[in-house]
């Protein structure tokens, strides 16, 4: 948690995504049986993303397809909330990173529709 309250301060936020702690936050979003780590990753993420060019490495790095996983109904309320806040603050940055999100939330919602037989 100390990472994701360091990530909320602009100067530090930039540092830590030049020393290199986007991809090992970006790799805590995967499955897991620690839902802590995830969600303290997509704080730190979020907070991380304030910054435009951090949100161009975080989207780079791979974390809105586990991001908007994050968001589906297997998923706590709380986790939920969070993933969707780090989605906003990423689609916020810029129209291309806002249209991956849509991309992504939509193949999502078609994988979810074909699992129970809406397709």
């Amino acid at each position: 948690m100390a990472l994701a309250a360091l990530a909320t301060h602009g100067e530090v936020a930039v540092a830590l995504a030049a020393d290199g702690a986007i991809p090992p936050l970006v790799q805590l979003l995967g499955p897991s049986d620690l839902p802590g780590a995830q969600k303290t990753a997509a704080v730190a993420l979020m907070h991380l993303a304030a910054n435009a060019a951090n949100a161009d490495t975080i989207a780079a790095a791979g974390a809105i397809p586990p991001l908007v996983r994050m968001t589906g109904p297997d998923c706590p309320a709380e986790v939920i909330k969070i993933a969707e806040d780090a989605l906003r603050v990423l689609g916020d940055s810029s129209a291309e990173i806002s249209a991956a999100i849509a991309a992504a939330e939509a193949n999502a919602n078609a994988l979810l529709m074909a699992r129970l037989g809406l397709d």
